[in-house]
């Protein structure tokens, strides 16, 4: 399994996306001409596990996306993560950890896990 952190806008906020790599010094600019959009690309763990997570526990994610970010690291980040001093606000339950799993192994694929899902 990769895990990847990515970020998508309009083709004309390339400078943006340029911007955010600059800042994060990290992530690359994949353009989609024909669809007119550009995304920042980190797939390296150890700069989203130093820097992406980092930022965002620093500068929460506000509305419905914080509910993605926080599946997010809970695929992510190993819970030690959350130890750590300066680094706090998205902590995982033990419930999403273990939902997290269960879409990690793809159980969520299976009769069974589809059940629990639809349960909770």
């Amino acid at each position: 399994m990769r895990l990847r952190f990515r970020i998508c806008q309009h083709s004309r906020d390339i400078k943006l996306i340029n911007s955010i790599i600059k800042y994060l010094n990290c992530g690359m600019v994949e353009a989609r001409s024909k669809l007119n959009f550009v995304e920042l690309v980190v797939t390296k763990f150890s700069d989203i596990e130093h820097k992406i997570i980092p930022f965002f526990h620093k500068y929460p994610i506000q509305g419905i996306k914080s509910l993605d970010y926080k599946v997010f690291c809970t695929i992510a980040a190993p819970p030690s993560l959350f130890q750590r001093e300066g680094v706090g606000g998205c902590i995982p339950s033990l419930s999403e950890r273990g939902d997290a799993l269960l879409i990690k192994d793809k159980a969520h694929l299976t009769v069974e896990g589809f059940e629990k899902n639809s349960k909770d």
